[in-house]
Parts: C-alpha cells; sequence; structure tokens
C-alpha cells in the first residue's frame, strides 16, 4: 500500500502533460484493440483515395478550396497532402496508405484525450470518470461502419471535439491558444460544427451587460473575444459553404414551403427522440424501431433524464444535447428531397449509418454527466452511475462494427512497382470493395507490361 500511495504521489503522476500523455497511449491502444489487424494493413477507404489523395495529385494546396459532400473537408485534405508528400519521399504507396490511417488513430485518440484534460473537472471531477467515458465512447463510435482508421470519417471526430468546446463554454471557459487552431481546422472540417453555434451565443448572452451593454465586451475580455470572433468566422465560413457552394442538393433545389419545413421538423423530431436508445446498443435501437416502440421508449428515457437533469442543475448541458442533436438531424433532412425514404432507411440500417454516430455520442455523454453529478449526493446513487457504465460497456462491446481490410492486399501488391517519378498510373482497388472505388497511383512501365496504366491522373 505505501508503494502504491508513493506512487500516487509522485511528481510524475501528478504533472497534467504526462498524465495526458499516458491516457493519450492508452486510448491508441484501445483504437487497435477493437481490430488488431489494422496494424499491418495499408489500409485506404473511399474519397482518401478517388477525391482527396487524388485533388492533391492534381490540385496541390488548391484542392483546399475545394468543397466535397457539401462542406470543406479541411482535416481529411491535410491528411492526404501529409500523406502524398511522405510518399513521394518514400516512393511508397504502403506510406501513403499508412499514414492516412496512422493520423486517424492519433487525431480520434487526441480527441478523446481533450475530455480528460484539467479542462473539465468543473463538468466531471474525476479524471479517471472521464478516461472511462472517453474510452467508451470510442467503442462506441466504432458501433457505426467505416468511422475508424481513415481520413473521410475524420470530420465525424471534429465533430466529437466541436462537442466538447461546447460543454465548456457553457462552463464559461473557452478553449486554450493551444488548442484553438485545431479547434478552428475542425470547424471547417465538418457540417457538425454548426452544433457549436448554440454555445457561442449562451456564452455571449451570459455576459451581456443590459444595464450597460458597453460593458459587455469589458465582461467578455479581450482574449476571449478574440477567440470568440475567430470562432465564429470560421463558423461563418462553413455555413457560406454549406449553403451556397455545396456541390450536393442545395437549399435551391428542394421545396421551401411551409408545409415541407414542418414535415422537415416533425422527423427531425422523431429522430432526437429515438437518438437517445442508443444508450443500448444499435442492435437494441433497431428492434426498438422494427417494433414500434422506439418513440414511447425513447419519450419515456428523454422524460426522465430531463427530469434527473434538473434535479442535479445540470439542465443545461441536456438542452445543449438536445438542441445539437436536433440541428444535426434537421441539417441531415433539410437537404433531403425524399427525406421520409431516407429517415426509414437510416431507421432501419442504424449499424451502417454514420449519421447516427454524433448524437449517440452526445446522448451517452450527457446522460453520463448527470448521472455523475446524481451521484454526487448519496453513495446510492452511485452504484446507479456504475451500473450504467457497466450496460453500456456490455451494449456497446457486442456491437463493434469492424471494417473490410482484405483490399489492403491490393496496396501490398503493387508496392514493388511504385513509381513517383513517373507519370504512368494505375488504379488500385481499395475499401470497400463492393463500391468498386480505387486510388490513383504511379506505377514503373513493368507493372503496364501486363496491367492497365494511364498517361494521366483521371
Amino acid at each position: 500500500m505505501k508503494v502504491l500511495t508513493k506512487i500516487k504521489d509522485s511528481r510524475i503522476f501528478n504533472n497534467n502533460l504526462v498524465l495526458l500523455s499516458l491516457t493519450f497511449v492508452f486510448f491508441i491502444i484501445i483504437l487497435i484493440a477493437l481490430n488488431p489487424a489494422i496494424l499491418k494493413a495499408p489500409y485506404l477507404f473511399m474519397e482518401d483515395g478517388w477525391v482527396f489523395i487524388k485533388e492533391y495529385y492534381k490540385y496541390g494546396l488548391g484542392s483546399f478550396k475545394l468543397t466535397y459532400g457539401g462542406y470543406f473537408d479541411t482535416l481529411s485534405r491535410i491528411f492526404a497532402m501529409i500523406a502524398v508528400s511522405l510518399a513521394k519521399l518514400t516512393n511508397s504507396a504502403v506510406v501513403l496508405a499508412n499514414t492516412i490511417k496512422w493520423l486517424s488513430i492519433f487525431f480520434s485518440a487526441f480527441v478523446v484525450t481533450y475530455f480528460t484534460s484539467n479542462n473539465f473537472e468543473k463538468i466531471i471531477k474525476s479524471r479517471f470518470k472521464r478516461i472511462i467515458i472517453s474510452g467508451l465512447t470510442i467503442i462506441l463510435i466504432s458501433n457505426f461502419a467505416w468511422l475508424l482508421y481513415n481520413g473521410v470519417a475524420i470530420h465525424w471526430w471534429c465533430g466529437l471535439l466541436i462537442f466538447y468546446v461546447s460543454l465548456n463554454l457553457l462552463q464559461d471557459k473557452m478553449p486554450s491558444y493551444v488548442m484553438l487552431p485545431i479547434i478552428l481546422i475542425s470547424i471547417i472540417s465538418t457540417a457538425s460544427s454548426m452544433i457549436l453555434g448554440f454555445a457561442l451565443m449562451y456564452y455571449v448572452f451570459k455576459k451581456i451587460d443590459f444595464k450597460k451593454p458597453l460593458n459587455t465586451i469589458k465582461n467578455i475580455g479581450k482574449n476571449s473575444l478574440i477567440k470568440l470572433i475567430l470562432m465564429g468566422l470560421f463558423l461563418l465560413f462553413q455555413a457560406y459553404a454549406i449553403l451556397f457552394i455545396t456541390d450536393v442538393e442545395t437549399l435551391i433545389k428542394i421545396d421551401l414551403s411551409f408545409n415541407h419545413l414542418l414535415e422537415v421538423i416533425k422527423y427531425s423530431l422523431l429522430l432526437l427522440i429515438s437518438s437517445i436508445n442508443f444508450v443500448f446498443g444499435t442492435d437494441t435501437f433497431l428492434a426498438l424501431n422494427s417494433s414500434k416502440l422506439n418513440i414511447l421508449a425513447g419519450s419515456i428515457l428523454w422524460i426522465t433524464v430531463i427530469c434527473l437533469a434538473i434535479k442535479t442543475k445540470t439542465l443545461k448541458y441536456c438542452l445543449l444535447v438536445i438542441l445539437d442533436i436536433f440541428l444535426l438531424y434537421f441539417m441531415i433532412n433539410f437537404k433531403k428531397v425524399e427525406f421520409i425514404e431516407f429517415y426509414n432507411e437510416i431507421m432501419s440500417y442504424a449499424y451502417q449509418t454514420w449519421y447516427h454516430s454524433l448524437p449517440a455520442s452526445f446522448v451517452f455523454i450527457g446522460i453520463t454527466i448527470i448521472l455523475f453529478h446524481l451521484g454526487l449526493k448519496s453513495n446510492a446513487f452511485k452504484s446507479i452511475e456504475i451500473t450504467f457504465l457497466i450496460f453500456a460497456a456490455f451494449f456497446f462491446i457486442r456491437n463493434i462494427n469492424h471494417p473490410e481490410l482484405e483490399t489492403s492486399q491490393k496496396i501490398l501488391e503493387i508496392e514493388p512497382f511504385v513509381d513517383f517519378n513517373n507519370n504512368i498510373y494505375a488504379h488500385v482497388p481499395i475499401s470497400p470493395p463492393h463500391l468498386n472505388v480505387s486510388v490513383t497511383i504511379p506505377v514503373s512501365e513493368d507493372y503496364c507490361l501486363e496491367n492497365t496504366c494511364y498517361d494521366s491522373i483521371n
């Protein structure tokens, strides 16, 4: 016992940077443990190959001004830029694939590590509990298809980071200047960053001096004002892209009538109500949907959670979760012409629908915050939070989704023929194979003797 006490009281284990570094490594281990085969697989997925890498080949830094999927994917393009640069230096397609894979793993681990930092002590005081929540959040996100180990899905992790920032803003806490560049990049990397608007408005509203409006700026403070303006500008820039530079169905192309808007709100509310059922796993979510009990079960759970939030004085966190989830689903539905058909689709194949990943994560984190505040009232309530985490772990672990890694063999097969100094290209299949997607790789002329090659990037 004396040894354990000395370790606990040592400077090393009281050093915040050391603890964060160890936690970061721990989460990397979790990410790898979910799919150990990922270590050996030069995994490339979907748009990483035929959009981000390909467009960086063709346009270089000019590719950063392009949108894809209706918004800027800045971090995905940064991953592609680094991957292509290292691949050229090493003349390796394996390096190309592995760079994006590891950058994705590192960023995902970094995002959940942020929640374990001292910045969130006012929300959940125990770092250990925040580590448990973050670890389970990783596993929960893994329940949805294709959200790990690739640059395409990294925007969902950016959305999670924005949610963490929002939680801190409710506590009157601005991010540090160290975190600010990463947060700004995340804002212009995901459409989900729009949720930050609620927290920013709350932060400003709390600072307003209605009797002496000119004191508002003084209340905010110089440093916070700079951060507030930067986040607001980046948010507006992403919003502009979503509304006016989008390459998907835009607001101009859909029905803007009042009746249509009411229908979109209705189905977004139905998705919001159902989203809380994800705390019992994606399989339970689907079972409740198929038995037509999803709205009843969701309503009961939401009413219970809201009552507990009022009791524990954590209602602002609960309302943030509700508003954020509603906005995410509203954004998805509003740009869909056949959104009712889309609603039925994503309610039937939840495990494959990445649109549910952030709502599910927000619900889980929100409930744990409320339960941990409940546990502060008495030891009897602590058993409730422990029981909840045990059941959550059970439901999440049994629904882990595994990426298709067999296609990675194609990258290994072409590796001996890679030649980044050549202007002859081959299309190499990448995951998932059933969608017939590929990455363009420069190859030597020997490869073209028995395989199809191209003299331009297309």
